[in-house]
């Protein structure tokens, strides 16, 4: 089933945005970020719930977008955590989730 998440970004406030239910796999189709007035970096990280094992950081210039065109494959208890170098960075995630 697909499903859409969004957040705007509070300054280093790290957020889950993804909580893979037990019994469940989720394929993060799309990630899309869109910064404010505010030039700032986006880190995206994948936790095994216990540790950050992933990240990626994405650099948006103030009124931009980017696009993180990969797909992320994350097994039951896994999550998907996005934090903002400053306040207002939109994040929209569509992702697939699926039971196994």
């Amino acid at each position: 089933m697909l499903k859409n998440y969004s957040h705007t970004t509070v300054a280093s406030t790290p957020a889950t945005l993804v909580t893979v239910d037990t019994g469940h796999e989720v394929a993060i189709v799309s990630l899309l970020a869109a910064a404010g007035d505010n030039a700032g970096n986006l880190t995206v990280a994948v936790n095994d719930g216990t540790s950050d094992i992933w990240s990626c950081i994405m650099a948006l210039t103030a009124n931009n977008a980017a696009f993180l065109d990969s797909k992320i494959f994350l097994p039951a208890g896994y999550l998907l955590k996005v934090a903002g170098s400053v306040d207002g960075i939109k994040v929209m995630v569509s992702a697939d989730d699926s039971e196994v």
